[in-house]
């Protein structure tokens, strides 16, 4: 996330509110593939095939983005153009994305003509490189490189005026490296992690911080984060390949993962599995167990215990920077996606890879949702330009999105999955529908299934 330039103007709170129609968005998008025409070798790209179903263009590369819950699209007592009454009716998604223009980019997943209003804020004065929805929907939050956290309200309707947002500061951070939101929807409570190796715990609806947490040492980005054991506990990566798993009663190191120092003699499980040497480049933690998995920049992947503080699993290491891990619904099986160009679906009962997940490039980001008991969806992001739906399980591609002219950089979905939005280095973010396969498909078992044992 390097990103240095210099503003021409200071803003404090500016805001745009952008009506695209149909013919304007066609006009943005076709100038945007002009200027991408050329490769950096100065040969010409083949045209790319556009399978979005709205694209909105940036003035810079967007790093961030969050499928939001419904709203419906007030008509305002107007009557609605006939071709479009379908499409309106349908409710839409609340999109954000952040771009390294400093801007936050609010939109409805379905842009028509009575519901066509995208608000773009530039509150942050660097890159915005997190944007995530509380689990509860009421909220969503963004992180920069200014080291400025902004709470934001989520509009009852896509076509909110500004105040309705009631943008929210919490300072006090030199740059944001991530941001998680407490696994509870009451608990309104949200860590970040910041360049200096410290980790915040702010109460989102005073702006208090209640905790810093500092491991000691200078130096080292803390560059990931996830909640464990029901949002008992914290675990934070850094870039020196430590993790540490903290406790927020008392704001104490519980266990700590690492290639250094006396952790390794008194954990046998250290001992016979190793450690990282390499930066921790994402963290992933499981929905009900205390569980979570590491992923490295040097391609090694990890099943850990946030309460017994052992390692339970190595997967095979990939070849390049470890880019995603997630647990599957059905927890025997968990994904990790690399930029070696492979997605790899280990089965923890059986201890091997079941499927490998082949890409045209290197992946940069990735997402598993279960939209159904029978259907295991990961979403990948690839430097081709391309987002890929894969039945994770069955190891079956069950669509491939085009329309970036670069690297994907980030991808959401809706829980269902039928709305994927993508954000790119070609500085534009993509709205795409996607149909999961049916319930009342007849579709092959991958085998019997057996809860993962800690």
């Amino acid at each position: 996330h390097e990103h240095e330039h210099e503003h021409e103007h200071e803003h404090e709170h500016e805001h745009s509110d952008i009506s695209l129609d149909h013919n304007e968005e066609e006009e943005g998008l076709r100038g945007n593939a002009e200027e991408q025409e050329g490769s950096e070798d100065g040969e010409l790209q083949d045209p790319v095939v556009d399978d979005a179903v709205q694209r909105l263009v940036h003035d810079d590369s967007v790093h961030c983005v969050a499928v939001g819950p419904k709203t419906m699209a007030p008509t305002g007592g107007q009557p609605r153009p006939t071709l479009q009454a379908p499409e309106e009716n349908r409710s839409a998604h609340l999109v954000v994305a952040g771009d390294q223009a400093d801007t936050v980019s609010v939109f409805p997943s379905l842009l028509s003509q009575a519901n066509n209003r995208v608000h773009q804020f530039e509150v942050h004065n660097d890159t915005v490189v997190s944007c995530k929805y509380s689990p509860c929907g009421t909220l969503f939050a963004t992180g920069g490189m200014d080291g400025l956290i902004v709470i934001w309200r989520t509009p009852k309707n896509s076509m909110c005026e500004k105040e309705e947002l009631a943008p929210l500061k919490l300072e006090g951070m030199k740059e944001v490296q991530w941001l998680r939101w407490h696994p509870s929807a009451e608990a309104r409570v949200l860590a970040a992690g910041d360049i200096d190796g410290t980790v915040w715990v702010w109460k989102v609806t005073s702006g208090e911080c209640l905790l810093v947490l500092s491991k000691g040492d200078i130096g080292h980005r803390s560059t990931a984060g996830a909640w464990t054991d029901g949002g008992r506990k914290l675990v934070a990566g850094y870039s020196n390949g430590d993790v540490i798993v903290w406790s927020l009663k008392t704001a104490m190191m519980l266990h700590r993962f690492s290639q250094r120092g006396q952790d390794n003699t008194r954990r046998p499980s250290l001992q016979h599995f190793g450690w990282t040497t390499h930066g921790v480049s994402t963290l992933e933690h499981h929905q009900e167990k205390p569980l979570f998995l590491v992923g490295s920049a040097g391609g090694e992947t990890f099943l850990c215990n946030s309460m017994s503080g052992d390692v339970c699993a190595k997967l095979p290491r990939q070849r390049d920077s470890v880019e995603m891990v997630g647990f599957c619904k059905n927890d025997r099986w968990v994904v990790s996606c690399s930029m070696d160009k492979s997605a790899n679906v280990f089965d923890t009962k059986e201890q091997l890879i079941t499927a490998q997940l082949m890409h045209p490039k290197g992946l940069t980001c990735g997402i598993l949702r279960a939209p159904s008991s029978h259907l295991e969806v990961l979403i990948t992001g690839c430097c081709d330009g391309s987002v890929t739906v894969w039945d994770a399980l069955r190891g079956i591609k069950l669509k491939r999105l085009s329309g970036f002219y670069k690297s994907v950089l980030c991808v959401d979905a809706s829980e269902d999955v039928t709305t994927i939005v993508a954000g790119g280095d070609d500085h534009t973010s993509a709205v795409f529908n996607f149909q999961p396969i049916p319930e009342s498909e007849n579709i092959p078992d991958p085998g019997q299934t057996h809860p993962m044992q800690i």
